[in-house]
């Protein structure tokens, strides 16, 4: 029985930052940079997390401890900036999943003109590639 509760209250936990991170990472936070903005909002779904389990922990009707809620939160800290950092960063700046993007909304073919114009008037212009990249540089 107590092993029942513990399982659901670590799936409880690691549904609770994945949402908590993917409703956060849709509010505008002020911070334009990706990257950072990941790594801040990891770290506030982390202490909110915490903050919940341990009100939990208090009900005493799980008969689950602290440390349970630290092992939670470790892991999913793990798992949210390996998400971030690997997945999620590559992705923005994947030029070749710009390319796929672009061929998939085109119902007729694209000659590399085609492509070549569309990339530098999306990605460079639209988006500010270049202007970005100086900017987190600095």
């Amino acid at each position: 029985m107590l092993f029942k509760k513990l399982v659901i209250f670590y799936l409880f936990g690691f549904l609770l930052n994945i949402t908590l991170f993917v409703l956060l990472f849709n509010l505008d936070l002020g911070i334009k940079t990706f990257f950072y903005k990941g790594l801040l909002i990891t770290l506030i779904c982390i202490v909110v997390q915490y903050l919940i389990l341990k009100n939990i922990i208090k009900f005493k009707f799980l008969m689950i401890n602290k440390l349970h809620a630290i092992i939670i939160c470790f892991a999913t800290l793990t798992f949210t900036m390996l998400l971030h950092t690997l997945i999620l960063t590559s992705l923005d700046r994947a030029i070749s999943v710009f390319f796929i993007s672009l061929m998939n909304s085109q119902e007729s073919g694209l000659t590399e003109r085609n492509i070549k114009e569309e990339f530098y008037s999306k990605y460079f212009e639209q988006d500010k590639a270049i202007e970005r990249r100086i900017k987190e540089q600095w």
